[in-house]
């Protein structure tokens, strides 16, 4: 919440304004946003079944909506209030269009378990800066069906972690 201030008074920076304005604003953004984290998010992931991994809807998507709507009160001339609220619109029109079609393709990737979707742990092996796909070189090794997942996937890994070797990016 309190970068949210920040996104918010993003587009009315270049703005005159006393310093009250910015702290209200950021204090409303900040507001905004926790809010968001406790009630909107679990509404979006429990009830539409849409995943913010990020909280990226609560620290930039709503903060910025709040920071555009300042910034069109902000303006004393007409014309761009209207242009700031076309680029408010387009913005979120790219936002829509472009999570949906990346939900779309991710949706298409083979191979993906829904319930270990979000475990970074079993994804991703690293040590000392070195990252590489842990999943893949599991599944190679030991010939796994694809319905092995879960806590037998879990065991299947970690036994695997268990006989390599540091200079192969595990360290116990």
């Amino acid at each position: 919440a309190t970068l949210a201030g920040g996104v918010a008074l993003g587009a009315s920076a270049d703005l005159l304004m006393k310093p009250g304005w910015p702290v209200l604003i950021g204090t409303l953004a900040g507001v905004v946003s926790t809010v968001g984290y406790k009630y909107v998010t679990p509404f979006l992931q429990y009830k539409l079944d849409v995943v913010d991994t990020c909280g990226i809807h609560n620290l930039h998507g709503m903060p910025a909506v709040i920071g555009a709507v300042v910034s069109m009160l902000a303006v004393e001339d007409g014309d761009q209030a209207r242009k700031q609220l076309l680029a408010m619109l387009s913005t979120l029109g790219f936002c829509l269009v472009g999570g949906l079609l990346v939900g779309f393709l991710v949706n298409l990737v083979p191979g993906m378990d829904v319930e270990d979707m979000f475990k970074d742990d079993i994804y991703w092996l690293g040590a000392n800066g070195s990252w590489r796909r842990a999943r893949p070189l599991v599944k190679k090794q030991l010939s796994l069906s694809e319905n092995l997942t879960g806590a037998k996937l879990d065991q299947a890994i970690l036994s695997i972690f268990d006989e390599m070797e540091p200079e192969h990016g595990y360290v116990t």
